[in-house]
């Protein structure tokens, strides 16, 4: 039975194992998961017995032992990565638990996978297996690469600075996000090709696996960008069923921000309630390509890997691929998958066989024999599936909003399994034992206690997505006389409001709540429990700093959501999460300073000191990636040097950063964001993309102010490409 849950419940682990490598230690996990992930592996993974027989002796591991020597006729497989490797169940149980006789007599499969182990972990495993006579090892890995390491010590301190380094690296030609993305996929691309290599050197063959993801239907697990208007607009629409006016509202987010995560699932979703679901896939792969939660997307890290195995001769199981061939669309979703990343172990058997089929697609011989079962498949009932995806669900809730994986796991659940979210509604100690509880849930009671009010907040907004505003009205009335005044509770209540048909006091909270200047100023849950994934850059700050922007935040969600209600708001003083008044813009300095530090490069550019220029572009940018002036000129910048690709992102981050911060929607800045735009329609044209050519140069004649000097030619421009 214990193996049994082990399969079923053990993906759980990436939930917290990723908050423990992106935040450090917390609360009661602190001294268990510095076992696991900081001393455990200082010791080999496996111990012998003194007689022969070797078991794994790191915790969380699976039950699989061998003997050494390796008994003569046995083909033995190695499976290292991480919890989708560990998914896969324990050896014996694969083959059937007779590896003696029967079809597989002959074969060992000794699972070694661990959940939340990124690459360096995983390489720590490959280096001491090959000394253990493998056939073959099959690696998973990829999605845990965070880019953080909290371990004591001086290599786990030489990482750290690697890191830093890559990052400073990146960051003279990109922006900080994505050079800590770069940062991230090159260290990994490093660790990859050190176990294929070291396969390689010991003579055993490698298969590496390039992951798949539930593309369709789970969203990050961040909040709704609700301070973006015509965000605010489609989602009120959408959730009223009006998805024609969504679909236009959400198109023209698109125009200024065409890689919104948000946006582009939304579009997706819309497409496929307006009964036009062909056209929703490439919403939906482009809103996967732009998730910033994880470092780098799903197709970034399987390219990683089929480059990283390909440089060394190696064999590639490419299940991302697999994932997509059997899926509708070609777009896996709640069907295939658990959470984002972690297939239902119905799928064991058929990932077994593709693993092997690759293996014998690369002429590594011998396994095609191995008849693979799926005990698991037995104990997978609807209701274990649906308590899986309640302890993913409440583990993800962090912070004070609402979490969009979360709400999209809840959703789920009511519709296939409803009275469970009524079960767990009762009380918090109800709630506790529904939950999962194992090595990875350690302090689950303490975290109840503490969310359980914002659990009732994500089951009021389950419900109320569903049409269901009396529900979700009881729900959050419950949640507010826990945490009476939270003023996220109360953004719910006034959408329930508004539902309810109730409009004058939906306005008033609206209204309230837009105006109220100190809205999150107690924080009222234990400081252990900090967010894990914040909800934008503005939450990376601290102290005052934070609270005050978070509070802007709040109130510029509250006023976009009034208005998307179609009720007259406050005038308000901040667009976006900023103010423009000096004495309250949270980052006045910052935005100064990159300005300044982009008149140097301009007056640098200008003196042909090139080289300079670029320096203080990057470093300006480092400051404020929006700075628009920054953006356009390192655009001229890259085009000079003929980076055609580099300055394209450049000028498109140029007429973003004006088109969707109304912070910059000054006159200057709005020629600015047309001469962006038609330049990057002039190298989109250079590169042969002719739609996206004209896409770019119709938003710039259709934004462009008549003291723009270049909009006859970009009309003419415009009229020649159509012909």
């Amino acid at each position: 039975m214990k193996k049994a849950l082990r399969v079923i419940f053990g993906s759980l682990c990436a939930v917290v194992a990723y908050a423990f490598l992106f935040c450090g230690f917390c609360a009661a996990q602190d001294s268990v998961q510095k076992d696991y992930f900081c001393d455990d592996i200082q010791k080999p993974f496996f111990a012998s017995d003194g007689k022969g027989e070797f078991c794994a002796q790191r915790r969380m591991s699976t039950v699989d032992k061998f003997s050494m020597p390796k008994p003569e006729g046995v083909k033995r497989v190695f499976v290292a990565g991480e919890s989708v490797a560990n998914i896969l169940g324990p050896g014996n149980e694969v083959l059937g638990g007779n590896i003696s006789g029967g079809g597989n007599a002959g074969f060992e499969i000794i699972n070694c996978g661990m959940g939340g182990y990124e690459s360096y972990r995983i390489y720590g495993v490959i280096k001491e297996v090959i000394n253990y006579s493998p056939d073959l090892l099959v690696v998973l890995s990829g999605n845990n690469e965070s880019g953080s390491e909290s371990c004591p010590g001086l290599e786990f301190e030489l990482r750290r600075r690697e890191f830093r380094l890559l990052e400073r690296y990146y960051t003279l030609k990109y922006g900080p996000q994505e050079a800590r993305k770069k940062a991230s996929l090159k260290m990994h691309e490093n660790m990859l090709v050190k176990m294929a290599r070291a396969a390689k050197k010991a003579g055993v063959p490698i298969v590496f696996c390039a992951l798949p993801a539930n593309v369709r239907d789970m969203p990050p697990r961040i909040p709704l960008p609700l301070e973006d208007g015509l965000f605010a607009s489609g989602y009120r629409l959408f959730y009223d069923k009006k998805y024609s006016g969504a679909f236009e509202k959400f198109r023209l987010g698109l125009i200024s921000k065409p890689h919104d995560y948000f946006l582009n699932f939304y579009m997706a979703k819309t497409l496929e309630k307006l009964g036009r679901s062909g056209e929703a896939g490439p919403y939906l792969l482009k809103a996967a390509d732009f998730n910033e939660v994880f470092l780098g997307s799903v197709r970034e890290r399987n390219g990683l890997v089929r480059k990283a195995a390909g440089s060394e001769g190696a064999c590639v199981a490419d299940l991302e691929k697999f994932f997509a061939n059997i899926s509708p669309g070609g777009l896996p979703g709640w069907a295939e998958f658990t959470d984002s990343m972690h297939w239902r172990p119905s799928y064991n058997k058929a990932v077994w066989e593709e693993i092997f089929r690759s293996a014998g697609a690369c002429e590594i011989k011998g396994f095609e024999k191995i008849k693979v079962i799926n005990p698991a498949q037995l104990a997978e009932t609807p209701r274990a599936d649906a308590l899986k995806r309640l302890s993913y669900a409440f583990f993800w809730m962090d912070g004070h909003e609402l979490n969009e994986g979360a709400l999209a796991e809840l959703s789920y659940i009511r519709e296939k399994i409803p009275n469970l979210l009524s079960e767990a509604a009762i009380s918090p100690e109800r709630f506790e034992k529904l939950l999962i509880h194992n090595f990875w849930s350690l302090g689950a009671e303490l975290r109840v206690k503490a969310f359980f009010p914002l659990f009732l907040a994500h089951l009021a907004e389950t419900e109320r997505r569903s049409g269901n505003y009396s529900a979700a009205g009881n729900l959050c009335e419950r949640a507010l006389a826990l945490e009476p005044g939270n003023a996220y509770f109360r953004l719910e209540r006034a959408q329930i409001l508004a539902g309810l048909g109730k409009k004058k006091e939906a306005e008033s909270e609206f209204s309230a709540l837009a105006a109220d200047p100190a809205l999150l100023a107690r924080e009222t849950r234990p400081k252990a429990l900090t967010s894990v994934f914040p909800s934008s850059r503005l939450l990376q700050k601290s102290g005052a700093e934070q609270k005050r922007a978070a509070d802007l935040q709040l109130r510029a969600k509250a006023r976009s959501l009034g208005l998307a209600y179609g009720f007259n708001m406050p005038a308000a003083p901040e667009t976006g999460a900023f103010k423009k008044s000096p004495e309250e813009h949270p980052f006045k300095k910052d935005m100064e300073k990159s300005k300044k530090l982009s008149d140097s490069a301009v007056e640098k550019i200008r003196a042909g000191d090139f080289k300079t220029a670029e320096k203080l572009l990057v470093e300006a940018l480092g400051i404020n990636p929006s700075n628009p002036e920054a953006l356009i000129s390192l655009c001229s910048l890259r085009l000079r040097e003929g980076k055609k690709e580099q300055a394209l992102k450049a000028c498109q981050g140029a007429s973003e950063a004006v088109y969707a911060n109304k912070e910059n929607s000054l006159p200057g800045f709005e020629i600015l964001a047309c001469e962006a735009e038609f330049e990057s329609y002039k190298i989109l044209a250079a590169l042969g993309r002719r739609a996206e050519a004209e896409e770019a140069l119709s938003r710039a004649v259709k934004n462009a102010p008549a003291s723009w000097t270049g909009l006859a030619e970009a009309k003419a421009a415009l009229q020649q490409l159509k012909r």
